[in-house]
């Protein structure tokens, strides 16, 4: 092979190596459109190596940059730092492949404990605008004096 073909043939295995690393990173976005269809806002993750000596392993469903994303963290003695699969390395992502289905199971497992939070929630809620509601001045209670004390800032502001 003379070295005129081979640039053309390093640029090709190049090409073809970065077309595979876009095919795998589009293969995780859609998993973690998956894992989002499923509608659980709850932080969850499977052990791949407990933490000892060495650090441990962490595959989740963790809130990240104000959404829910596919993570991996590692833990130390300071906690897990969790960061999107998306974000790291290309061995994470060859080796997260075979953990996927058992948290995608635990974030499907999830649902039921999330539905009954929000419907929990939702009814203490609406019972308490309710209360609010119906009160009649005599019954609301009396402020504490915690409740009369102004906020810092409300004291520097001179009264009109």
């Amino acid at each position: 092979m003379s070295e005129a073909q081979q640039p053309l043939t390093l640029a090709m295995e190049k090409s073809q190596l970065q077309r595979a690393y876009d095919k795998l990173n589009a293969v995780w976005e859609r998993a973690e459109e998956k894992v989002r269809s499923l509608m659980v806002p709850l932080e969850c993750w499977v052990t791949i190596r407990p933490h000892g000596d060495q650090s441990g392993i962490h595959f989740g469903w963790i809130k990240f940059g104000g959404k829910f994303r596919l993570c991996w963290g590692y833990e130390s003695s300071a906690g897990i730092d969790f960061r999107p699969v998306l974000d790291r390395t290309i061995d994470v992502k060859v080796g997260a492949v075979e953990h996927i289905e058992r948290l995608f199971n635990l974030v499907r497992s999830k649902m039921g404990t999330t539905y009954c939070l929000v419907e929990n929630a939702r009814s203490a809620l609406s019972a308490t605008l309710e209360r609010l509601h119906d009160e009649s001045p005599a019954d609301v209670p009396e402020p504490t004096k915690e409740h009369e004390r102004e906020p810092p800032l409300a004291r520097l502001i001179p009264r009109l």
